[in-house]
């Protein structure tokens, strides 16, 4: 079992395209459905790394009206 700190992030190809899933939890692209088949993995990935890059490549929302 992996420890909070670190997290694993796959990269998975599809029918429909690819999809990211970290542990185990798709976060974007299609379901691969009928399997898929793994194009890469990342077991130990920093916790800290991930939530530093999701900061500073932040884009700025969009709100209605403007």
């Amino acid at each position: 079992m992996m420890s909070e700190k670190y997290a694993r992030i796959d990269i998975v190809k599809g029918v429909e395209g690819h999809a990211i899933y970290i542990n185990d939890f798709r976060v974007v692209g299609p379901k691969p459905w009928g399997g898929g088949e793994y194009v890469k993995s990342w077991e130990k990935v920093e916790i800290k790394d991930i939530l530093k890059a999701l900061d500073e490549n932040r884009l700025p929302l969009k709100t209605k009206g403007k």
